[in-house]
This record gives C-alpha cells, sequence and structure tokens, in this order.
C-alpha cells in the first residue's frame, strides 16, 4: 500500500496533458509486445513525447525497457 500511495504522490504531481489516440502505433505496439491497448498506448506517448513511464505493472515496464522507455521505478 505504501508503494501505491507513493506511487500516486508522484503521479498527482505530473501535469497531464490530453492527445489524440494514434491508434495505428498503439495496435503495433500491442500485437508485437503481447500487450493490452491501454498499455500500448502508454508506451507511444511516452516514445512520441520523449518522457518517462511510471507503472507498477510488471509487464508493461518489462515492454518498456525493450522499447528503451525510460521508466520511473519506486
Amino acid at each position: 500500500m505504501d508503494q501505491a500511495n507513493k506511487l500516486l504522490s508522484i503521479y498527482n504531481s505530473i501535469p497531464i496533458r490530453r492527445e489524440p489516440l494514434r491508434l495505428q502505433n498503439s495496435t503495433d505496439i500491442a500485437f508485437r509486445n503481447g500487450i493490452y491497448a491501454y498499455d500500448a498506448y502508454m508506451l507511444d506517448c511516452a516514445i512520441q513525447f520523449d518522457s518517462h513511464l511510471l507503472s507498477l505493472d510488471k509487464k508493461l515496464i518489462e515492454t518498456a525497457k525493450i522499447l528503451n522507455v525510460s521508466v520511473l521505478e519506486i
């Protein structure tokens, strides 16, 4: 629970902006890596905006590392 609370605290400090879904990129990432489309969209956003990924999902973190997406780990 402490880890989840720390994650929420970090998440709440990040300015969030909405962007259009790049469906083709997201579905390609999802298909190639066997992950959910929503997770692939998060990865695509990180790639598109050269930003870090913050997650507790082990599969998502593994995929991010494969795609050279920087991961903030707690």
